[in-house]
């Protein structure tokens, strides 16, 4: 199986906060295929808050989503359209963070 990803900035002044990302995990679990994040360094589950909330993501971090599985593209579409919706994320660096 391949893997997909995208790389994200986050975009909420908060960073990636519990309540997005709950919301996330939520939508991630939808999927069955392996969603990861990474940052930093540092790699979470995205259908984990626990895993997702130790990114210690904030305003301007890089964030590369990637899935693997059946319906990782779907999933990574959905997401990234889902963080979007919410103004969590966007596809462009953020300047002057």
């Amino acid at each position: 199986m391949s893997s997909i990803g995208m790389t994200l900035w986050i975009l909420d002044e908060y960073g990636l906060h519990a309540r997005p990302a709950m919301q996330i995990v939520e939508k991630a679990q939808q999927f069955s295929c392996d969603i990861r994040l990474s940052c930093n360094g540092k790699d979470a589950s995205a259908k984990s808050i626990m895993e997702t909330m130790r990114l210690g993501a904030g305003r301007g971090t890089k964030l590369l989503m990637e899935a693997e599985g059946e319906d990782s593209q779907d999933a990574i579409n959905h997401l990234f359209l889902f963080g979007k919706q919410i103004k969590i994320w966007t596809q462009e660096p953020i300047q002057n963070v």
